[in-house]
C-alpha cells in the first residue's frame, strides 16, 4: 500500500529502520481510505474522479478551463465547437447562474459515473484519477452527459434540457449513472486509479 512513497532520509531509531518523507509525497491513501475491491474490481471512495490523457503526479493541481482553452484555440476546427457554442449561448441567455463548461473542470462524483462516461464516450488511452476539489465555494453544476449532444427537433430545447439537468430519455438505464459535474474550482490529484 505504501510502495509509492519515496524516502528522503532514513534514520535508525532503536534498532528499527525508519523513513522520513517529504509532506508533499505523503499520499492520501492513509487519510482517504480509498479501498480497491479486488473481487468486483470497483473502487470504493467518497472522492470525485477525473479523466486526463496526461500522466499526473499526486498533488498536481488542475486549473479549470482547460477544455475551453483547447476549444477556443482550435475554433470551429474542433469537433465540439458548434455544440459548445449553442450550449454556451443557452447558458448565457437562460442559465447565467451556472458555470460555463468552457471555464470549468469536469469530474464524476463516483467511480460508477466515471466508468459509464468512459464507456459512453469510448475513451481509450486515458488515466482515471481520484481528485479533490480545492475551492469548495466555486460554482458547479451536475448534468446528464448524454444530453450534451443535440437530440429531438431542430431548436434549442435540447440545450435547455441539458442545463436543467433533465435525464436523457433512454429506457432501462439509471439516469444517476450518467451524471458529470463541472466546477470552476481547481482540483488536486490524489491518486491514479488502477485499471
Amino acid at each position: 500500500m505504501f510502495a509509492h512513497r519515496y524516502p528522503t532520509r532514513r534514520q535508525n531509531i532503536g534498532g528499527t529502520l525508519a523513513f522520513g518523507y517529504r509532506l508533499g509525497e505523503l499520499l492520501v491513501p492513509c487519510i482517504r481510505q480509498c479501498r480497491h475491491d479486488l473481487t468486483w474490481g470497483s473502487v470504493q471512495s467518497d472522492m470525485p474522479f477525473h479523466f486526463c490523457h496526461a500522466p499526473l503526479e499526486p498533488g498536481a493541481i488542475l486549473k479549470p478551463g482547460n477544455y475551453g482553452r483547447i476549444l477556443l484555440a482550435a475554433g470551429y476546427g474542433h469537433s465540439h465547437a458548434l455544440r459548445e457554442s449553442v450550449i454556451e449561448y443557452v447558458r448565457i441567455s437562460d442559465f447565467s447562474n451556472l458555470p460555463s463548461r468552457l471555464s470549468s473542470v469536469f469530474y464524476f462524483e463516483n467511480h460508477q459515473r466515471a466508468l459509464a462516461y468512459k464507456q459512453n464516450e469510448n475513451l481509450r488511452f486515458v488515466h482515471l484519477y481520484e481528485v479533490e476539489r480545492i475551492d469548495l465555494d466555486a460554482p458547479e453544476a451536475t448534468t446528464d452527459f448524454r444530453r450534451v449532444n443535440p437530440i429531438g427537433t431542430i431548436g434549442l430545447d435540447w440545450a435547455r434540457s441539458y442545463w436543467k439537468g433533465d435525464p436523457y430519455p433512454a429506457a432501462g438505464s439509471d439516469p444517476d449513472d450518467f451524471k458529470e459535474t463541472f466546477s470552476e474550482s481547481r482540483i488536486r490529484v490524489i491518486s491514479l486509479v488502477p485499471e
